[in-house]
C-alpha cells in the first residue's frame, strides 16, 4: 500500500501485523518511520488503504477497527471515523482510499460491497453499490480512484473488472474481465487515474499493470512475473503522481518500482 503527495514524497506501509508507515523522499531516501503506538495507544494493525491531502495529512484505513484515521505529517492523530457496521459512515473491512479535488474521501467498503464518500470532516455524504454482478453492483471492491470531474473508477475485485461511475454513482461502463485487446483482468487490487483521465489497474494474479483510456481501451500493459526491473511478483498497489509517473508496490519482491507514464 502506498501514496504520493504533491511534492512527490512517497508513503508506504510495511509489515503484516503491527504495521509501520514509512516516508520516503522523491529520490527514495528514508525520511521518517511511524509504527507501534505512534498514532494511538492500540497501535496500527492491518492498514489497507492510504491517501495524502494537499496539507500532507495522511488518511489510512484500518481493517481491525473498521475505521479511517487522519494523521498529521508529524504523526499526530487528528481524527478517527467509523466503526464496524452497515450504516452510513460505518465499514466492514475497509480497503482502498482516494480523495477528490474538494478533499472528500472515498472508501472502498469492501465487506459491504460498496463505495462510501465522506466529507473532509468525516461526515457521510453518500454510498453506492451492493453485492452482485450487474453494473453498479460489486463483489469485494478493493480500491477506488476519482478523476478531476468526480468520476469514480472502482476495482471490482471479486468480479475481475473495473467499473466507471458518475459523480452521483450511476454506472457508466464496465471493463473486464475481457478487455478491448482480448486480454483479461484478474484480481484487480488497485486503480489510479492520471491527469489525462487514463486509468491504471493492477492485475495481481498475472503480475501486470494495465493502462486504459477514459473509454476503457487498453493503451499499454507492463510487467510479468520476475525480479528484474519492470517485472513484478504479487503487485498490490499502483499510484500516479502529478507528473504522471507510476509507482507500483511490488509486494512479493519487497520493493517499490517507479515507471515513466
Amino acid at each position: 500500500m502506498l501514496a504520493v503527495d504533491r511534492q512527490g514524497i512517497v508513503y508506504v506501509v510495511t509489515g503484516s501485523s503491527e504495521n509501520r508507515l514509512q516516508k520516503l523522499s522523491a529520490s527514495g531516501h528514508l525520511v521518517r518511520v511511524w509504527g507501534g503506538t505512534t498514532f494511538h495507544p492500540g497501535g496500527l494493525y492491518d492498514l489497507t488503504g492510504m491517501v495524502v491531502d494537499d496539507r500532507n495529512n495522511i488518511y489510512v484505513s484500518e481493517v481491525l477497527s473498521s475505521q479511517i484515521l487522519k494523521v498529521s505529517s508529524a504523526g499526530k492523530l487528528l481524527a478517527r471515523w467509523g466503526r464496524e457496521g452497515q450504516g452510513p459512515g460505518q465499514f466492514e473491512t475497509p480497503y482502498g482510499l482516494t480523495m477528490d479535488r474538494h478533499g472528500n474521501i472515498y472508501v472502498a467498503d469492501t465487506g459491504n460491497n460498496r463505495i462510501q464518500k465522506l466529507s473532509p470532516a468525516g461526515i457521510p455524504l453518500g454510498h453506492w453499490g451492493q453485492f452482485g454482478t450487474e453494473p453498479g453492483q460489486f463483489n469485494a471492491p478493493r480500491a477506488v480512484a476519482v478523476d478531476g470531474q468526480g468520476t469514480m473508477y472502482v476495482a471490482d475485485t471479486g468480479n475481475d473488472r473495473i467499473q466507471k461511475l458518475s459523480p452521483s454513482g450511476k454506472a457508466l461502463a464496465v471493463w473486464g474481465p475481457t478487455l478491448s485487446d482480448g486480454s483479461h483482468l484478474r484480481d484487480v487490487t488497485s486503480v489510479s487515474v492520471d491527469s489525462r483521465g487514463n486509468v491504471y489497474a493492477v492485475d495481481s494474479l498475472d503480475d501486470q499493470i494495465f493502462k486504459l483510456s477514459p473509454a476503457g481501451t487498453v493503451l499499454a500493459r507492463w510487467g510479468k512475473k520476475g525480479v528484474r526491473p519492470g517485472q513484478f511478483r504479487g503487485p498490490e498497489s499502483v499510484v500516479v503522481d502529478r507528473s504522471n509517473n507510476i509507482y507500483v508496490a511490488d509486494t512479493e519482491n519487497n520493493r517499490l518500482e517507479k515507471l515513466s507514464g
